[in-house]
This record gives structure tokens, C-alpha cells and sequence, in this order.
């Protein structure tokens, strides 16, 4: 199920994802700093997001696309989810910062407090070789 952010603040609509989230959802996907909006998610925003995920009937995995978060402005601070709530992954490319557009270069990082991270690892590591 699809949910998009709002112009013109782009913040996250945590009460229309809560509203999504049914017994089949298994992850949600976030995209932080936002493209192409460069919005950065709050830290209570976070939080809140994080008791919706834990609150939904079965384990969902938290996508966190950080694609941009080495390219921010102002003075800005970049909070990754992953400090926020435990099944959460870090997407990461290096083709943004390193103005390499095509190139597959980056990775996937989870906390050390992920549910079931042996077992994760191990299906990351087999699905790349």
C-alpha cells in the first residue's frame, strides 16, 4: 500500500501508515533525507513511527533508503531510524555521494539489536552470491 508525503512540508504521515498496515504488511519503505523534497526526518517523528511498527500485529521490518544522507545543507543532522526502532535496515549507495550514477556500490546494515539478525545475515549473504 502506498503512502505518500504531503507538499508542501513532506512530513511524515504516520496516521495514514498506522492506517495501512494490516496483517499482511511485512515492511515499510522510508526515504530519508527525502528526494526530491531533502526533507530529514525528525527525531519524534521517529519515535512515533517506531511505536505504529511495534504496535502492528506482526513483525514489520523498517527500509530505510539513506541514499543522501552525506548531502545535506544548513547545518542539518540526519537521524537513521535504525537508532530509533530494531528491525530496522539501512539502504545505503554510494553512487550519490560519489556522483557515480549506475554504479551498484553500497550496502545494507541492521542494528545489533535486530530480532533474528543471524538468520537475516545469513539470507543477505546467500541472496548476493
Amino acid at each position: 500500500m502506498r503512502v505518500d508525503y504531503t507538499p508542501p512540508r513532506f512530513e511524515l504521515p504516520i496516521e495514514a501508515i498506522e492506517r495501512a498496515i494490516t496483517e499482511r504488511t511485512r515492511a515499510i519503505i522510508v526515504n530519508t533525507p527525502h528526494n526530491p523534497s531533502g526533507r530529514i526526518l525528525r527525531p519524534d517523528e521517529l519515535d512515533r513511527l517506531a511505536e505504529v511498527l511495534n504496535r502492528a500485529p506482526r513483525p514489520v521490518y523498517l527500509l530505510s533508503d539513506e541514499s543522501y544522507n552525506r548531502i545535506l545543507y544548513d547545518g542539518r543532522t540526519h537521524h537513521s531510524p535504525l537508532r530509533f526502532y530494531d528491525r530496522s535496515f539501512l539502504i545505503y549507495t554510494y553512487g550519490k555521494t560519489l556522483l557515480a550514477p549506475g554504479q551498484r556500490i553500497g550496502y545494507i546494515a541492521m542494528p545489533p539489536s535486530m530480532p533474528e539478525r543471524q538468520a537475516l545475515r545469513t539470507a543477505l549473504f546467500v541472496a548476493q552470491a
